[in-house]
């Protein structure tokens, strides 16, 4: 193996992987379904370290509403000592069915998902009442970035 930093166990290069996942939507309630021919990221694992990326299309919805996440991470977040296990990655979404009130961002939670979030609200937690920005007419969604797993 490759040793960055030392010949100690905790400096061992010793996993490498890098492949496909099948990403697909769910809604507080309703539905948010993937179109099959876009529902691909592509990842890289490092280590603990899995970088993450893609293109995803809406096929069809009905009546979304509440949270909307993109599931399928190729690996479980770690759970790691007061939250330093919390991420986000970086999302861009095209033709939306209402306009966003504040920043676009994707939190990586615990069940392998990716929740997505609008806006901040200093009183209380982001907003995670996304899911009724999404159409059938949302073309796009892109995401990007990396997260820490077991």
């Amino acid at each position: 193996g490759i040793y960055l930093g030392g010949a100690v166990a905790a400096n061992l290069l010793d996993d490498y992987e890098e492949g496909y996942a099948t990403a697909g939507f769910t809604a507080g309630t309703g539905t948010i379904t993937i179109d099959t021919v876009y529902d691909q990221i592509t990842y890289t694992k490092i280590g603990r370290v899995v970088y993450i990326q893609g293109r995803l299309r809406v096929s069809s919805v009905s009546t979304p509403s509440g949270e909307f996440s993109i599931t399928g991470l190729p690996f479980a977040p770690a759970s790691l000592t007061e939250g330093a296990e919390q991420n986000v990655v970086s999302i861009k979404m095209s033709n939306l069915a209402a306009d966003i009130t504040g920043e676009l961002y994707g939190e990586v939670v615990a069940d392998s998902t990716i929740s997505v979030r609008d806006g901040w609200n200093l009183s209380t937690e982001p907003a995670a009442d996304f899911a009724n920005h999404i159409d059938a007419g949302t073309s796009s969604i892109i995401i990007s970035g990396w997260y820490v797993t077991a």
